[in-house]
């Protein structure tokens, strides 16, 4: 029998859903659908006005209906802490105890009772005395709005959970992946190593950032500028238009320098000669990923291969491909934890 699982990821800019069908071996992408976040609904993932979301939500689970109703949702937020920690070898139900009493240390925000945050652990490694933990922990407050969403579509919340987390499941014959997803007001870098953490990191800029620059570049309007972007190759921006470069060029080297920096530090870390020694590619998505040579850029500030992911390529589609034109790259956080779903017992 079918086993079927939905992911649902809520942008700052667009709502996006996959649904995943999985018989024998073979994994289908059996529905897709993507709609516009209202405005001022969501920032961060962080949900300013559950009403609007569960509104857009709904809707788009009538134009575009699931053949489950079981899904899980994703969260990328800085107020999300993923911290490594040393603890001494213990059993398990020692660890947990040991960890509750260790999480005012581990978490960075206050917290009055453990009802009051949410937290999931793991063990990354072992040696003879020791052990490495891999610890996510977020204020209940933050998911709240989501298991809220989920009980009003009438959808079976799984789990919640990071998409970057879940991303190298695309590429299970990789042994380092590193995936950068730029969203709209922040970009996730996540590097796994045979499917466990190794780093991860939220940098406080997107593509909105660089549509501001094509802004003032062009003097022009957003909607304007989404038009431009979505056009025009990069190196057409950076020397086209009557106006200022200033903000655009500054984007642009804000997203090298952050995502060079958490390569440098995988370099320092594994006491590698360069970054390419530490990851041989650097898979792109997101709706800035389609901008017309902005993998080129990257690759060659960082010195490594930027390749934008087309999750469609990979899975086959039950609907026609054609009406997915572009929205690949897109549609890679929902489908990750679609794939997530897929391993719930």
């Amino acid at each position: 029998m079918a086993k079927i699982y939905a992911g649902l990821d809520i942008g700052s800019y667009e709502i996006k859903l996959v649904e995943v069908r999985k018989s024998g071996r073979q994994q289908i992408i059996s529905q897709t659908a993507v709609v516009r976040t209202p405005m001022g609904s969501v920032e961060r993932s962080q949900v300013l006005d559950v009403e609007l979301v569960i509104d857009a939500v709904q809707s788009m689970l009538v134009e575009s209906p699931l053949s489950t109703d079981k899904v899980v949702i994703g969260i990328t937020s800085p107020e999300v802490v993923v911290k490594t920690v040393q603890m001494p070898l213990m059993p398990p139900k020692e660890l947990e105890h040991a960890l509750q009493f260790e999480l005012p240390d581990i978490v960075r925000f206050p917290f009055e009772s453990l009802k009051d945050i949410t937290y999931s652990w793991e063990v990354l490694e072992k040696s003879e005395r020791d052990q490495e933990i891999l610890v996510v922990a977020c204020r209940r407050s933050l998911i709240a709005p989501y298991i809220e969403i989920a009980r009003r579509c009438k959808l079976e919340l799984g789990v919640i959970d990071l998409p970057s987390f879940n991303m190298p499941r695309l590429f299970p014959n990789e042994k380092r992946v590193c995936v950068v997803d730029v969203g709209a007001v922040q970009t996730s870098v996540y590097v796994a190593e045979e499917g466990y953490y190794k780093v991860y990191r939220i940098l406080p800029i997107g593509g909105q950032d660089i549509t501001n620059g094509v802004m003032e570049a062009f003097s022009c309007d957003y909607e304007t500028a989404e038009r431009l972007k979505s056009q025009h190759h990069i190196d057409t921006l950076l020397t086209e238009g009557a106006g200022s470069k200033r903000l655009l060029r500054s984007a642009i080297q804000q997203f090298v320098g952050g995502i060079l920096q958490t390569l440098e530090f995988l370099r320092a870390e594994d006491r590698l000669t360069n970054v390419r020694d530490a990851v041989s590619e650097v898979h792109l998505c997101g709706g800035t990923s389609l901008l017309k040579g902005f993998a080129d850029v990257l690759t060659e500030e960082l010195g490594v291969k930027v390749s934008e992911i087309n999750p469609f390529s990979l899975y086959p589609l039950q609907q026609d491909g054609a009406e997915l034109d572009g929205l690949g790259p897109i549609m890679v956080p929902a489908l990750a934890l679609a794939l997530r779903g897929l391993e719930e017992k």
